[in-house]
């Protein structure tokens, strides 16, 4: 039994890490806050500790909120702010649970391990003590998974496998820690492409995150047509798997697993009986990660497609019916800050610099902690050092709402430039900004202004190179938004309108719909009858939304006939003829699908200057 000298010393040593806050000095350096939650997490005092953290930083910044940039640029403050963040996540729960202190004392210890594990996307489901269980039982099976690639792979399984992933033939649960060492293995031996070894663990997470069993990635990579084993390829796979919708026996992919026999359905089953969009979708996913490729399903308007990474860092769609604008998170997989899929590519871009990135988060944690007045400051550097954290933008913006419109439109411009490429989250920052920037009782004129600002900053991007159904989506958006301030009294059938959405189970009147349909048409159609580009050809993308919002509003129909027929007519007498086909043919979709026979014959009467006789 320990002496009572000895039993004084081991309290002594448990008691060091909050002797730091004994005395009320100078608040400790950054070098030992970070040495002081080590101790806490192998001492198990966390939770006290934890408390003491946030006071004493939240008194450093206080009084010397000049210097919050300069303590979290100093390796150290950033370290000891991303301690901060990490058992902030960890909840009270979290932090008093000591199953893993000695996975959690290295992790806080750790820079690099600690960069990794908070800026690499939350925890799926945000778990994060989940993430930190899997974590530890990944290290604690295998001590070399705390450097290089190997430290990379767990990071990554942690966070997916923080909610439990099925294997997709049966539901049953995969194991985290086998998977992480069967890619490792796989790595080893050479059978995954070599673009493997460069990926973050953020990309890592849509690899090892596979809903195939290791069994069937195997499978896959003995069992792929040889002209698709290339890394620019193996997402077409995905039609590899037959597209039916019944079975040899007449049974429809919609009655489950009896589609499939009964059989579990292994990749090799989905192979020999096939299925529709989500068989082709996850088949592709996964023939893609068997080779060590960041994949997922993606879910579009009544379709299911992937998107993957066909070269290093860079994403496309596959089995593909809306484009990157109209896909969004399929149900069991996380991305950050959104629901579209789209958000991926923001985030591609913010992790090309990850100690951007981690030095964001540490700067986001520092706003959090800092004095009311100086938390807009700590958020800007944060949005600077990482312009495509959304995250860090949101929660300016959010800050922002009480400053006047002048700091809104700056904050809106410098959005405008982080989002260049990336127009739907510049229109994200708008929806979280206009509140306001505009006001609650903004006048039309006002909004009108607002619209057309905006769209000529949106053509901008899209001249400059970002994708043009982003763009056009964009476009739509604002000119929602904007339908609903001028048209209060019917704003969600005006939001439809102007978006090219089904809106005929709401109710607008004509002079409302005129209004709306004028709106769009002042904004979009001298921007579309321009010369040939991509701002061009965003504008006539939305158009030809308009034009199916016209015709799936009863309402609209007469007005949005009338202003449709004189922009054609403009655009013949312009030369403009291919233009004029095309939103022709688009009102003749739209019109052969609304059931109005005298909505059809109106449309008829005007598209006859372009008309061709049927079968001609």
């Amino acid at each position: 039994m320990p002496s009572i000298a000895a039993n004084i010393a081991i309290a002594l040593v448990l008691l060091q890490p909050l002797a730091l806050w004994a005395t009320p000095q100078a608040p400790p350096k950054a070098m030992e806050l970070c040495a002081a939650s080590v101790d806490a997490a192998r001492s198990g005092t966390l939770p006290a500790h934890f408390q003491h953290l946030d006071e004493s930083l939240r008194r450093r910044f206080s009084a010397a909120p000049a210097a919050i940039g300069v303590f979290a640029a100093d390796p150290d403050g950033a370290q000891a702010l991303l301690q901060w963040r990490l058992l902030s996540v960890l909840g009270v729960e979290g932090r008093a649970n000591t199953e893993c202190k000695e996975t959690l004392a290295w992790l806080l210890a750790d820079a690099g391990a600690l960069k990794l594990f908070v800026a690499s996307g939350d925890a799926s489901g945000d778990k994060w003590p989940e993430a930190l269980r899997v974590l530890d039982r990944i290290v604690r099976a295998d001590e070399k998974s705390k450097q290089g690639l190997s430290l990379r792979v767990a990071v990554a399984t942690a966070l997916t496998f923080a909610q439990p992933v099925q294997w997709m033939a049966d539901g049953s649960a995969i194991d985290p820690v086998a998977r992480h060492a069967s890619y490792l293995r796989w790595d080893s031996e050479g059978v995954l492409f070599p673009a493997f070894r460069e990926l973050s663990a953020w990309e890592l997470r849509y690899v090892v995150g596979s809903w195939s069993s290791d069994a069937d990635l195997v499978w896959a990579r003995e069992n792929i047509k040889p002209e698709l084993r290339t890394h620019d390829k193996v997402g077409d796979a995905a039609h590899m798997a037959p597209y039916r919708g019944h079975n040899a026996q007449g049974v429809s992919i919609h009655a489950g697993r009896s589609f499939y026999d009964n059989k579990p359905v292994t990749l090799a089953i989905m192979l020999e009986y096939g299925g529709v969009c989500g068989t082709v979708g996850r088949f592709g996913t996964s023939m893609s990660q068997a080779f060590g490729v960041p994949a997922m399903p993606v879910g579009q308007p009544g379709h299911c497609a992937l998107i993957w990474q066909n070269a290093l860092h860079s994403w496309r769609t596959g089995n593909d019916n809306s484009g990157w604008s109209g896909s969004s998170c399929h149900d069991g997989i996380s991305i950050p800050f959104g629901s579209g899929a789209w958000w991926v590519r923001v985030m591609q871009e913010a992790q090309r610099d990850q100690e951007g990135f981690a030095a964001s988060e540490a700067l986001r944690a520092a706003a959090a902690l800092a004095p009311q007045d100086q938390r807009l400051n700590a958020l800007a550097q944060a949005c600077k050092r990482s312009p495509c954290n959304f995250t860090a933008w949101k929660v300016r913006c959010e800050l922002a709402r009480a400053e006047k419109p002048e700091a809104q439109q700056a904050l809106v411009a410098a959005a405008a430039r982080a989002f260049a490429q990336h127009p739907l989250a510049f229109d994200a920052v708008l929806v979280l900004c206009e509140p306001a920037l505009l006001g609650a009782n903004c006048s039309v004129a006002a909004a009108k202004a607002h619209l057309e600002e905006c769209t000529t900053t949106v053509l901008s991007m899209a001249d400059a190179g970002a994708e043009i159904s982003l763009s056009a989506t964009s476009l739509r958006n604002m000119a929602a938004r904007t339908a609903a301030r001028v048209v209060p009294d019917a704003a969600e059938a005006a939001k439809l309108l102007a978006q090219g959405d089904d809106g005929h189970k709401l109710v607008i009147e004509p002079t409302a719909a005129d209004a709306v349909i004028a709106l769009s048409l002042d904004t979009w159609a001298e921007r579309a009858a321009a010369a040939e580009g991509k701002a061009q050809e965003a504008c006539m993308s939305a158009l030809v939304h308009l034009v199916r919002g016209i015709a799936t509003q009863p309402a609209a129909r007469s007005v949005g006939l009338e202003r449709m027929r004189l922009l054609l007519a403009s655009l013949r007498t312009s030369k403009q003829e291919a233009k004029a086909k095309r939103l022709t043919k688009a009102l003749l979709q739209a019109a052969s699908q609304t059931g109005d026979e005298n909505f059809k014959a109106s449309v008829e009467a005007i598209a006859k200057p372009e008309a061709k006789p049927s079968g001609k």
